[in-house]
């Protein structure tokens, strides 16, 4: 932390190699211990040190909230409730800990463990021989260490040691070891992956820069690799020390570290009781023995949510063999009732009407449902699966579901299953930066593409673009390819590096690893496949049973995903980072990036309770989570009630789309599915061999027509093949450069405005020339009205965002001003400052 940060929070200056860092004081652990959204809360009653200049730390805190300087930071001050002199009082004050935080009895508690587990053999080498014989094993596929496992596992211990003084004794008798070992593990692996970063910035405080990089470029180094004399005496002394060093460089940790330990405890002894008190209906359901020994815990499968919950999957003795399910700690209706409709749907199609995955509602908010095994199927079977496929894709459709990429559906041999269906009935929210409702009038996003089955480009997971989607995502290689990891783990050379690691094949591809995604040269069945759902589903009788089972899902818990996932994640990180670490308001200003897109209006719109729920989530380290019963308008989220965020629900929408299919509608939705498929395996998708298509009579070339006449025909097909987008103004399907255009990739979409390629262009060209007609300019002008709207209107914020998703800074206003002087549009140029 700077020496400010540290002055006012009592903490310590990160120390250089040859000095000694002091302990930390409980009131610096106490401090860096509040959560951000507490001190905004409270920013008006804080105690000021006016001694500080804290000018450095408000513009850090600016440049996280407002990087563009477009005067929202002063937004979000307000929003809050302060001004910017609340705000310099808040980083210039230390807040009250005179009250003993609830996490402070669990840190004092196990920083005593700590201190304990230090004790033992004379010599440091023995001591962590001795620790590495009580390390639970990893199991075999995930092999790999876990870093400074030897200095977290006497906090694991601790906490396992507390779980068991509180928790019913008859709950644990048929929980085997290992199913033991893994829960410890689970806790191990997250702690690890909270302090591993900053653990090893300390520890490698000394080692010199060249030999760092010798490291990381694998240059062995015998006299590191194959020691473990400097790891286990740091290990040992700041266990022995109660972790006082730790927490002097990094006092955020106190409080993360005695909170992680608390949901872990509390999250094992609600799994373990449910197990109890569930095991008849257990035996009914799956056919486990109400005596069958729990062996196994696959702990950590989801994302963590509302007090580090965290989907798992349950093994358990049987003299037939294991019998796996998945424990999932949320409501499940949703999952229950969906796998009934696909039942009762596939069924007017052939199918036996009994759901492929059998589920178990618990008492509370949790239930269990029968596990699903990737399994590849054979060549042959390619076709079915497809084919089956394309009646899911038909069925998701019908039912307004979104998220449905490649961790969230599981090829069987040649069936293919959701098996989280928590995004069942999109409705129409307002988007978190927009100030606008995603509205049924765009066609896309009431499309068969928003589904996210077919193929769909992001960035957002990477610097490289990755179709994400269930059906497209790339097939991986069975060799093991350089990523980034931990290298020479628990040892005096570990490092952050580039380790060769195999990655898992998406389990969504009907192939082993190694076989490319064979979705090309299987369009064909995948399009049979949902127009035979599709045209089931236009049967009037058809059509009326599965509005009538929609409407039964009225008052079913549904999750709504505020943004995408991996932007939590990754916030995460950086709110978890070496720095974050050292100072509660560097852990805050990473937090409030959050703000950003709710701070893009004028006024203070509805999401910005969203915000604050979301804050309070990080702040509990899990990924925000926001649901509602659908059939409502209120979602809930971060322990608040949040209205004003749905235009309208996904219940009305699919009724609606059911209602309305129709053969128009069927042949619109196969063009996007064709044109997303296209746009992804054109290659695959080309002549069967090379030989067949160099045997082929080369084609004639058409005679040239009239110049005019192609022009004016070239005009009508632009206008023809138009459609309306959800402004009412004229779109088009296209093919788009993925990312920054600096790839081969395309991706299927909506026209851009560009002047290349995109809207601006073509209203340019249906105006140039001598000879447009009437018609044809008026239809240049409908295309360029959105742009119109934006550019002109008085809506500053608007402006920016459309320029800046645009991928213009405020210079490039020019270009599409002299590209609309084309069309006769000068009113448009002088009402703006082309400068």
């Amino acid at each position: 932390m700077s020496d400010a940060c540290a002055t006012i929070y009592g903490g310590t200056v990160p120390r250089s190699p040859d000095t000694t860092s002091a302990g930390p004081t409980d009131d610096a652990i106490r401090t860096h211990g509040i959560r951000w959204d507490e001190r905004i809360a409270t920013a008006q009653a804080t105690v000021t040190v006016p001694a500080i200049d804290n000018a450095a730390q408000l513009a850090a805190w600016q440049a996280q909230v407002d990087p563009d300087a477009i005067g929202t930071f002063d937004k979000r001050l307000r929003w809050s409730g302060i001004d910017t002199a609340d705000a310099v009082a808040l980083l210039s004050a230390r807040p009250d800990t005179s009250t003993t935080p609830e996490w402070w009895p669990d840190l004092a508690a196990l920083r005593d463990a700590c201190r304990s587990s230090a004790e033992g053999a004379e010599l440091d080498e023995d001591w962590i021989a001795a620790i590495d014989s009580t390390l639970p094993p990893a199991p075999a596929d995930d092999p790999e260490q876990v870093p400074f496992a030897h200095l977290i596992w006497p906090i694991t211990l601790w906490a396992w040691t507390t779980l068991e003084a509180h928790i019913d004794p008859a709950c644990m008798i048929s929980v085997n070891s290992t199913a033991r070992d893994d829960l410890r593990r689970a806790l191990l692996v997250r702690l690890s992956h909270l302090v591993a970063r900053a653990v090893t910035e300390d520890f490698t405080a000394d080692r010199t820069a060249g030999r760092a990089l010798m490291l990381r470029l694998g240059v062995p180094d015998a006299g590191l690799t194959e020691s473990r004399v400097a790891y286990a005496a740091y290990c040992r002394r700041n266990l022995a020390d109660g972790l006082d060093h730790l927490l002097g460089e990094f006092p955020v940790l106190g409080r993360i570290i005695a909170v992680m330990c608390d949901q872990w405890r509390v999250n094992v002894a609600e799994l373990l009781e449910r197990l109890d008190r569930d095991r008849p209906q257990l035996q009914a359901h799956f056919g486990i023995d109400e005596y069958a020994a729990l062996d196994r815990v696959t702990w950590g499968l989801s994302d963590p949510h509302r007090g580090g919950r965290s989907v798992a999957i349950l093994t358990f003795d049987s003299d037939e063999g294991p019998i796996e399910i998945v424990y999932k700690p949320k409501n499940i209706e949703i999952e229950q009732r969906y796998n009934h409709i696909v039942a009762e749907i596939l069924a007017e199609l052939g199918g036996s009407g009994e759901p492929a995955v059998r589920s178990l509602l618990g008492d509370d908010d949790y239930g269990y449902v029968s596990f699903v095994h990737h399994q590849p199927c054979a060549t042959e079977q390619l076709p079915e699966f497809y084919g089956a496929a394309g009646r899911l894709l038909g069925i998701l459709h019908l039912l307004g579901t979104t998220d449905c990429h490649y961790e969230n559906l599981i090829s069987r041999g040649p069936e293919l299953h959701l098996i989280d269906a928590e995004t069942l009935f999109e409705g129409s929210t307002v988007v978190i930066g927009s100030g606008e409702a995603v509205t049924r009038e765009d066609p896309l996003q009431a499309s068969v593409l928003r589904i996210a089955m077919l193929p769909t480009w992001t960035l957002r997971t990477g610097p490289k673009p990755l179709d994400i989607s269930a059906l497209g995502v790339r097939s991986q290689s069975p060799e093991a390819a350089a990523s980034p990891g931990w290298r020479h783990v628990n040892t005096d050379a570990v490092i952050w590096a580039s380790i060769d690691r195999r990655t898992p094949q998406p389990h969504s591809l009907p192939v082993e690893p190694g076989t490319p995604n064979p979705l090309g040269r299987h369009l064909e069945e995948l399009i049979a496949g949902f127009v035979e759902l599709y045209e089931c589903a236009m049967r009037p009788e058809t059509s009326a049973r599965i509005i009538t089972r929609i409407r039964e899902f009225e008052g079913v818990r549904r999750r709504i995903v505020m943004r995408n996932t991996r932007t939590y994640a990754v916030l995460q990180e950086r709110a978890t980072s070496p720095a974050a670490l050292r100072s509660a308001l560097v852990r805050g200003f990473e937090l409030d990036r959050l703000a950003r897109s709710a701070l893009l209006g004028e006024e203070r719109p509805a999401i910005w309770e969203a915000f604050l729920a979301e804050l309070h989530d990080m702040e509990n380290f899990d990924i925000p989570y926001f649901d509602y019963p659908l059939g409502s308008m209120e979602i809930e989220g971060g322990g608040r009630m949040l209205p004003g965020i749905l235009d309208h629900g996904g219940l009305t929408e699919a009724i609606e789309r059911v209602t309305s299919l129709s053969v128009d509608d069927l042949a619109w939705q196969v063009r996007l599915i064709r044109g997303s498929t296209a746009a992804r395996f054109a290659p695959a998708m080309a002549a069967p061999n090379a030989a067949d298509a160099q045997t082929e009579a080369p084609a004639t070339p058409a005679p040239l027509a009239d110049a005019a006449t192609d022009v004016a025909g070239i005009r009508a097909t632009i206008e023809t093949t138009s459609f309306p987008d959800r402004t009412s103004a004229p779109s088009w399907l296209t093919l788009l450069p993925v990312g920054d255009g600096g790839t081969d990739l395309l991706q299927f979409g909506l026209a851009d405005e560009g002047l290349y390629g995109g809207r601006v262009g073509i209203a340019t060209f249906l105006s140039a020339g001598d000879d447009p007609t009437p018609g044809q300019l008026d239809f240049a002008h409908k295309v360029l009205a959105p742009l119109v709207r934006v550019l002109t209107g008085p809506d500053a914020f608007e402006r920016f965002r459309f320029l800046r998703d645009a991928g213009l800074g405020m210079a490039g206003t020019g270009g599409f001003l002299r590209a609309f002087a084309v069309l006769g549009n000068s009113g448009l140029a002088q009402r703006i400052d082309l400068d």
